[in-house]
């Protein structure tokens, strides 16, 4: 794997061809090669590799963890969950299965269960990045700000192989903590360090969004797309710029691309159902926007969805006249 933290992917993955060529049994080399093949965002590659592997060597835990990280990858979050449990049933001491399992408990909403494993983790191997750079995320998640950071920048110290991942992190937190400067800088450095690094424009087109530069955001949300197909969240602020420059049709359609890939996301559900809505297309809006609404309430508060989310003032305006509908009232009281 040296090549690869060189930088050197190709050349990594030609070096696994050659050993498995040389070796067709030798589980490891499956498994080096998945890792390769998962880092140039060859998922699915890297999931034929990672199932060999394991067939090859179904008592190894490490197999079982690489392809937790796959399948978490793929958005299997159930599967990957099952991996990493077999991992640790396999050796509770890999540190970096209950990294794995950290990571897909926070995705699943699961706070307190991933910050013990993320603690956990770090208790077997206190230099172990992504540990740390999980907890940061769920410390945020749990309202602990600094400590968030604190984790972010202990995951820059310790000077990893893959630093642009520690710095998208720390670029992730320093954006919820409202420093958009802090947030951009880490953003750029991410993709100074590796230009094919989807999270990283994303995060460096919320910034352009949030500080009003519509060009540049769209540049980077753009950019981070067409690296990650599936980043909703990208088409979902390219679908608020696009509203707020008056093109409804190419905002719907950049929503239904975020709806299909995450299904229950009330704010992308809600803000399709305003612009349906806004259409013309009454039916469907108030249908989608009471779908919205029974997965979370919250998204009728506009105040806080401008705070936080930074809808625009176009948005906020359709959207107070989807929410006087008396459909949507009386959903909005029986709620209360």
């Amino acid at each position: 794997m040296t090549r690869i933290i060189l930088g050197d992917a190709e050349g990594a993955l030609a070096d696994a061809n050659k050993a498995i060529e040389l070796d067709p049994n030798w589980a490891q080399a499956y498994s080096s090669r998945s890792q390769i093949r998962r880092s140039l965002g060859d998922n699915q590659g890297a999931l034929a590799d990672a199932n060999k592997a394991i067939e090859l060597d179904p008592n190894w835990a490490q197999a079982y963890n690489d392809r937790s990280k796959i399948r978490q990858n793929l958005g299997d979050n159930q599967g990957a969950l099952a991996d990493a449990n077999k991992a640790i049933e396999l050796d509770p001491k890999l540190a970096q299965a209950y990294s794995s399992r950290s990571q897909i408990l926070l995705s699943l909403g699961d706070n307190q269960d991933a910050l013990a494993d993320a603690n956990k983790a770090i208790e077997l191997d206190p230099k172990l990045v992504p540990a740390y750079s999980s907890r940061s995320q769920i410390l945020l998640s749990l309202g602990d700000n600094q400590g968030a950071l604190a984790d972010a920048n202990q995951a820059i110290a310790l000077n990893p192989p893959n630093m642009a991942e520690a710095y998208s992190t720390r670029s992730s937190v320093r954006l919820s903590l409202g420093d958009n400067q802090g947030a951009l800088a880490d953003a750029n450095q991410a993709i100074a360090l590796n230009p094919n690094f989807a999270e990283a424009y994303l995060l460096r087109g919320i910034v352009h969004h949030r500080q009003g530069d519509y060009p540049a955001a769209l540049s980077n949300l753009n950019q981070a797309i067409s690296l990650d197909e599936k980043d909703g969240s990208a088409l979902f602020i390219v679908g608020l710029i696009k509203y707020e420059m008056g093109e409804r049709e190419a905002a719907i359609n950049q929503w239904q691309k975020a709806v299909a890939i995450d299904k229950k996301n009330p704010r992308i559900k809600m803000v399709l159902a305003v612009a349906l809505y806004d259409r013309g297309d009454i039916d469907r809006g108030l249908a989608t926007a009471e779908e919205a609404l029974k997965l979370d309430k919250g998204v009728s508060d506009l105040k806080y969805l401008k705070e936080k989310y930074f809808w625009g003032e176009k948005l906020l305006a359709d959207a107070q006249k989807l929410l006087a509908h008396p459909r949507i009232q009386a959903l909005l009281s029986q709620a209360e």
